[in-house]
């Protein structure tokens, strides 16, 4: 016959036993999963991957859930994954990727989210078929392994495996010190993790660079293979060059070495007049800007001699002893011209002064000018000298005579109408 305290030993041990379960239970075998808890969410995949029902579901690394059902949909697979109630929040911008948990080819379903941000998978998400990997079929990579060791000539791998054993033979102590140090680094580098994490996301900066300048660098590539292939053709100048480059550098060197004394000072003088032309920088980077149009301005006003056949500037002084400029009424010539146009063009004399009298004859005559006795007797001037047109020389009343300039040669005469006396 059972005794009480034999009843309520067996009862304490029959709770514990149950507690014991249930916690092995929820735990380590995931019975909650067999009551449907937490929440489902489909996955379409163009293949099953070698994933199997039952199969681990993992975040990040971290168990979360399982495969619980698999089905053909159409072309594809369906896969039914049961998340556990205590799992984080997993983003619905997420890829699933088969991936293998060792060797043996143990497949397991791995969440890999793009953002930590929400939105996050809720009960009957669907993660679209884009959005899932599988890995290689083991076949194709046996058929591509084989392929490979194929493609080896037997013969060809044996020299190179002689080749390495001479190579290597006697240095073992060497290639010890390598490992050694290789271990080393890996040590270091793991110490230094999250400086190598970071290093890592910041590289995504400069590749971003150089995507951006991919023009530029093709345009450097071009541009380098030009110039390699300009120095290609110039290959035996410059190998003349070279040879001729030591000679020289030694001559060079022997000037430097007898001149140090002078070049110092030179170059102590050069600092004074760099600081003088520091000075005034904004002055010579203008004259710099405008002296290629003076130069090329100079050349409108250059003409050649017909006597002479040289080219020359002719430059005019009027001196003039009539009334006032004309400053009212005058309408200037619409056809007027850039100083580079040199054609030859008629005089227009419908231009004039519209006010009384500016110079010279009074308006309201004939437009011509009278002559110079008649206008110093109306007193409109006063005669400065006479000009000989035989000897053709222009005499003054300081008794002094003055050549005219053969600008025009024979015709020379017509300066006493376009102008005054000219001097070169």
């Amino acid at each position: 016959m059972i005794t009480r305290r034999v009843r309520v030993q067996l009862a304490i041990f029959l709770a514990g036993t149950l507690v014991l379960l249930t916690y092995i239970g929820a735990n380590y075998a995931h019975v909650d999963r067999l009551f449907g808890s937490g929440y489902k969410v489909t996955v379409q995949m163009a293949e099953s991957g070698g994933i199997f029902t039952t199969a681990d579901v993992t975040y990040r690394g971290v168990s979360v859930g399982r495969v619980t059902d698999m089905w053909l949909d159409g072309d594809g697979v369906k896969v039914e994954v049961r998340i556990d109630p205590d799992a984080p929040d997993i983003p619905a911008d997420s890829d699933v990727v088969v991936a293998n948990r060792s060797a043996v080819g143990e497949q397991f379903l791995d969440f890999q989210p793009r953002t930590d941000q929400g939105p996050f998978l809720e009960q009957d998400d669907v993660i679209a078929r884009e959005r899932t990997q599988v890995p290689i079929d083991t076949r194709t990579l046996l058929t591509n392994v084989s392929n490979l060791l194929a493609s080896v000539d037997a013969d060809d791998l044996s020299t190179v495996i002689t080749e390495l054993g001479t190579a290597f033979e006697g240095s073992s102590q060497d290639l010890s010190t390598i490992i050694d140090s290789g271990s080393s680094v890996i040590t270091e580098a793991d110490q230094k993790y999250e400086v190598t994490a970071a290093l890592i996301r910041s590289s995504n900066t400069v590749l971003q660079t150089q995507v951006d300048s991919q023009a530029d660098i093709r345009t450097f590539a071009r541009s380098l293979r030009d110039l390699s292939t300009a120095v290609r053709s110039s290959d035996g100048d410059l190998r003349r060059v070279i040879d001729a480059g030591a000679p020289t550098a030694q001559t060079l060197r022997g000037v430097i070495d007898e001149n140090a004394d002078d070049i110092a000072a030179l170059l102590d003088d050069a600092i004074t007049v760099n600081q003088v032309v520091a000075t005034r920088l904004d002055g010579i980077r203008g004259v710099l800007v405008i002296a290629p149009y003076g130069i090329e301005s100079a050349f409108s006003i250059i003409t050649k001699d017909s006597r002479t056949g040289q080219y020359g500037a002719r430059l005019s002084l009027s001196l003039q002893p009539a009334n006032e400029p004309c400053l009212a009424g005058y309408k200037p010539d619409p056809r007027q011209r850039t100083p580079y146009d040199r054609t030859v063009e008629k005089w227009n004399k419908s231009y004039t002064c519209s006010k009384s009298a500016p110079r010279g004859a009074k308006s309201g005559g004939t437009g011509a000018t009278s002559s110079s006795s008649s206008s110093a007797e109306a007193g409109n001037g006063t005669v400065l000298g006479t000009y000989d047109v035989a000897t053709r020389r222009f005499a003054s009343d300081e008794a002094a005579t003055i050549p005219q300039a053969l600008d025009l040669g024979e015709e020379s005469w017509k300066w006493m109408m376009l102008g005054p006396a000219v001097a070169r």
